[in-house]
């Protein structure tokens, strides 16, 4: 369901702000300008992977919605 996709997303966007003000991870040995860079992309593929998991779960619907 969509909110269970979101908060997964939420969750996954936190884990990696802690990750990015921890310095750990994908952000160890890396600058501050280059891991602000490195989360918003990530950031930004994570929205992007929700927002098309919701057009997924929204697919049947509409087809069975035309087909009636």
């Amino acid at each position: 369901s969509w909110g269970f996709y979101a908060q997964q997303t939420a969750d996954a966007i936190e884990q990696e702000w802690h990750a990015l003000n921890l310095g750990i991870g994908r952000y160890k040995d890396k600058s501050k300008n280059d891991s602000m860079t490195l989360f918003s992309e990530e950031v930004h593929r994570l929205r992007t992977e929700q927002k098309n998991r919701e057009q997924n779960l929204d697919q049947p619907s509409r087809r069975n919605a035309e087909a009636e």
